[in-house]
């Protein structure tokens, strides 16, 4: 009943770009009635991919080059209606599972270059990143520059631009995702879920709710996104996807079946 709802659900709530994480090729999505996939590269057996899909109804189209790195990450140019251009970068970053901090670090390093190789081929730097990126915030490698480099405040980042260095300077991204941390809504001035990920941790230095999934932004279009529309979903239709209070003590809080993440939504002025 989830499935056959969720084409419906996604029109009700005015859904133009779709981007799912970990989804295996081997199940192909055919209930997307109106939506239409972003074409695939040839996947290999027993992966899982990053996938991309647009309504067929908003007035968006996509241009090539389609850019890949393996599984983790595709890349795309979206152009509106109006002549907006900017990028969508999908991606499912390395988790901690079994692997130390260092490794983790060590296995997404090639992401931050090989969004500026697409940035410089399509030769626009009006960039959205979203999906999973299994750290948190507030990480250190979320805002290494390095990496993501990606702070929680516009007007810092409009007022001093790069990250200095010795060698080089560095472009800030934009962070919305510190503005969910906490179980406050600012807007209902009731209760809300702090996280898109749960899990009751052996290890005393994590938290049972994870923040991993998210939108980071370039300075170029950051003041596009409209910061009341950024929510974590937590029912689709009258599918609820949160297990009720009481919380179980172990194991994740999210119904069976559906996905071990919760989706978050925005919009972008410019579509």
């Amino acid at each position: 009943m989830f499935y056959s709802d969720l084409n419906k659900e996604l029109i009700l709530q005015g859904i133009d770009i779709l981007v799912l994480q970990e989804c295996s090729m081997k199940y192909p999505i055919t209930n997307l009635s109106d939506f239409d996939e972003i074409p695939e590269f040839v996947a290999e057996k027993g992966k899982k991919y990053v996938r991309v899909f647009l309504n067929k109804n908003s007035k968006i189209a996509y241009s090539y080059p389609v850019s890949y790195l393996n599984n983790k990450i595709k890349c795309l140019k979206i152009k509106t209606y109006n002549g907006n251009e900017f990028n969508i970068i999908g991606v499912h970053l390395y988790s901690k599972v079994g692997k130390t901090s260092s490794n983790q670090d060590l296995d997404n390093l090639p992401v931050r270059i090989h969004i500026d190789e697409y940035q410089a081929l399509v030769k626009n730097d009006k960039t959205v990143i979203l999906g999973d990126f299994n750290y948190h915030p507030f990480e250190a490698n979320m805002l290494h520059p390095k990496f993501l480099n990606a702070l929680n405040d516009k007007h810092l980042i409009t007022a001093l631009k790069t990250r200095k260095g010795r060698a080089f300077d560095v472009k800030y991204y934009y962070n919305p995702m510190w503005n969910l941390l906490g179980d406050f809504d600012y807007q209902t001035g009731g209760y809300k879920i702090s996280g898109t990920y749960y899990w009751v941790p052996k290890d005393i230095k994590n938290y049972p709710w994870n923040l991993f999934d998210g939108v980071i932004l370039s300075p170029e279009i950051m003041n596009e996104l409209d910061m009341k529309s950024l929510k974590v979903i937590t029912k689709i239709s009258t599918n609820e996807l949160v297990k009720s209070i009481p919380y179980t003590s172990s194991g994740s809080l999210l119904h069976y079946g559906h996905s071990d993440h919760l989706p978050i939504k925005f919009n972008l002025n410019i579509i």
